[in-house]
This record gives C-alpha cells, sequence and structure tokens, in this order.
C-alpha cells in the first residue's frame, strides 16, 4: 500500500512539476514518520541475546553463533560494577 501512494505522489509531481514536487516533499516525510520505518531496530526476546562479536541475534543458549561461527561459550560476559558515584566500572578479568 505504501509503495502505491509513493507512486501516485510521484506521477502528481511530474504532472504539476517543481510546483507540486514541492507540495509531495512534506507529504514524503509525513508518511515516512508516520509509517515508523522500525525495522532497523532490533530488540531482543526473552529467549535471544545479542552475539558480543557479530551483534547478530542468537538463541540464549547457543553454544556458537551462527552468524559468524565464533565460540559463544568461550565468551565471558564483563562484570559491571558501579562506584558511589553511579558510574560503570567494567571488570574484564573474570
Amino acid at each position: 500500500m505504501g509503495h502505491v501512494i509513493f507512486v501516485i505522489l510521484h506521477i502528481l509531481a511530474v504532472l504539476f512539476g517543481l510546483i507540486g514536487l514541492f507540495i509531495t516533499i512534506p507529504l514524503h516525510i509525513i508518511y515516512s514518520v508516520v509509517s515508523g520505518n522500525n525495522k532497523s531496530v532490533k530488540k531482543t526476546t526473552q529467549k535471544t541475546r545479542v552475539c558480543p562479536y557479530c551483534k547478530e541475534e542468537v538463541i540464549k543458549e547457543a553454544l556458537i553463533c551462527k552468524h559468524c561461527g565464533k565460540d559463544l561459550a568461550k565468551y565471558i560476559e564483563p562484570e559491571i560494577k558501579y562506584n558511589p558515584l553511579g558510574n560503570k566500572i567494567i571488570n574484564r578479568d573474570n
């Protein structure tokens, strides 16, 4: 449905020349904001986690990443602590 709207808007832009184009540009922007293109945002679920090497989503219990082939069993999550001021202190020497 979205492609049809863009085709119609472009046909109108050609028919009405530059004036029509300047009218349809805000319509393009409004449509792209309203349609909410969230494909680039990845959300992990309870059953998945993000591979620390390639940053792709994998199953939590996976031993090897299906995307990059790295051994996830060897990866040690860094221990995150907070100092009294609330700043993160990451201990990578587990």
